[in-house]
């Protein structure tokens, strides 16, 4: 895919084969007619219809600045949307991706939204998810209101009164327990020298996807035979970087129930997630799980499939999640 993506990226850089020009404000942009209407209905539409557009090789944008367009086209090109995007520009390609019917666009503009929800910020984004429609977005924004209700101010019904869709949400989330627990393995072994071998560490790793954005809480862990506290590392990343590490200790139960160590990860729908943990027992051998589950539905509120074969036993058993 890198290299699809890089050789479109030259094709678009060629503005000799460009055969559509877009028009904005401030500019224009050569794309490919092509390209533009396999990756857009609206673009596919304006250009095979006998409409104005495609006889004269030119589409007109007038509510967004060359700036936005470009981010989009190089959307369109390549899958990626550039890293040095800033807050405002990220919302701004959120909204032309919503007008031109690019639901990937929306989705991967919301994503990065999600990861930079502040106080500051939170109320704009909330009214504009509920305007675009964008699910993820808005009950993230609901989410962080609930969990910080001092950024309504005493103005809070001005702020929300063209919000009703947004104001509902938060009230969902203060209303009701969204605590969740995802418990993977159908069995518990006991402790022996063949589950763990001869290594003094445990490792382990889990990936999984999520079905709606929640905060991870806790990472359930299994202890070993005595009440000992175990010194564990715990790290968190995407499919693009590390997101979270921890290096603490937690105590063993001395039975089968695993310790949930506390965490908090917020994560966004349909990206892929991995757990590493190295749990420190040196010569003791901990519980472990076996005939894992690769997908926990949680009553519609919460789905999570889990990914690869490295499920199949581990010593990682719960997820806690905050939705």
């Amino acid at each position: 895919m890198e290299a699809l993506s890089a050789d479109l990226y030259c094709i678009l850089n060629d503005s000799s084969s460009s055969d559509l020009t877009l028009i904005c404000p401030d500019g224009e942009v050569q794309v490919h007619r092509c390209i533009m209407a396999g990756r857009s209905t609206v673009f596919n539409s304006l250009l095979k219809s006998e409409m104005l557009e495609k006889m004269s090789g030119t589409v007109r944008i007038e509510d967004f600045k060359i700036e936005v367009v470009r981010a989009m086209v190089l959307y369109i090109y390549t899958a990626k949307i550039k890293e040095v995007d800033s807050f405002d520009d990220i919302v701004m390609l959120m909204k032309i991706g919503k007008k031109y019917l690019m639901q990937t666009l929306v989705d991967d503009c919301s994503k990065k939204l999600i990861k930079v929800i502040t106080v500051s910020n939170v109320l704009e984004l909330g009214a504009v998810a509920e305007v675009h429609s964008v699910q993820d977005l808005l009950e993230s924004c609901a989410q962080f209101v609930s969990e910080n209700l001092g950024v309504l101010g005493n103005d809070w019904k001005d702020k929300l009164k063209k919000s009703p869709h947004f104001l509902m949400s938060m009230v969902e989330f203060m209303k009701f327990d969204k605590t969740i627990e995802v418990s993977r393995f159908g069995l518990v072994r006991q402790p022996t020298r063949a589950s763990t071998g001869d290594r003094l560490d445990r490792v382990d790793a889990i990936s999984f996807k999520l079905s709606h954005a929640a905060t991870l809480t806790s990472v359930g862990l299994f202890g070993t035979k005595n009440t000992d506290y175990i010194p564990v590392g715990i790290s968190v990343g995407d499919n693009q970087s590390g997101i979270f590490t921890s290096s603490t200790s937690y105590k063993s139960t001395g039975t089968k129930d695993p310790t949930r160590v506390p965490v908090n990860v917020k994560m966004v729908a349909d990206t892929e997630y991995t757990i590493n943990v190295v749990i420190g027992s040196r010569d003791t051998k901990t519980y472990f799980g076996q005939e894992s589950k690769s997908e926990v539905n949680c009553g519609g509120k919460l789905i999570v499939v889990f990914e690869g074969s490295s499920q199949l036993t581990g010593q990682i058993p719960t997820l806690g999640f905050h939705i």
